[in-house]
């Protein structure tokens, strides 16, 4: 089994469409996103 782990989106539309488009380009079974997703603009509650 073939895994592609990836952190540190930050928003970013660009790495978003890459990290899923990483399944067929390195032919992995799984995508993990390790978290850090939200943009830098995200305010704390």
């Amino acid at each position: 089994m073939r895994v592609f782990y990836a952190t540190d989106l930050h928003g970013s539309e660009v790495c978003w469409r890459k990290f899923l488009n990483a399944a067929k380009f390195y032919d992995a079974d799984v995508l993990i996103c390790g978290g850090d997703m939200t943009g830098k603009a995200m305010i704390p509650i």
